[in-house]
């Protein structure tokens, strides 16, 4: 099972974990080797956001507005 992340912090792509190829959120496989990433897109979402900024600072954003 593969993950995602993003490339940087200015470009919202979603990127597979296991050879680092774009992924659109209707994909339920890497584009490249076929690996299962599993999740809904938003699922995918939060789990990019924690690799990239850390659980503390994704609920400390977060919480900023709501």
């Amino acid at each position: 099972m593969a993950g995602v992340h993003f490339s940087s912090r200015t470009n919202s792509t979603l990127f597979t974990n296991c050879c680092g190829v774009a992924i659109c959120d209707d994909e339920s496989k890497c584009p490249h080797c076929g690996r299962e990433v599993p999740g809904t897109s938003r699922a995918r979402w939060n789990m990019a956001m924690r690799e990239l900024y850390g659980s503390k600072e994704v609920e400390k954003m977060r919480s900023k507005y709501r």
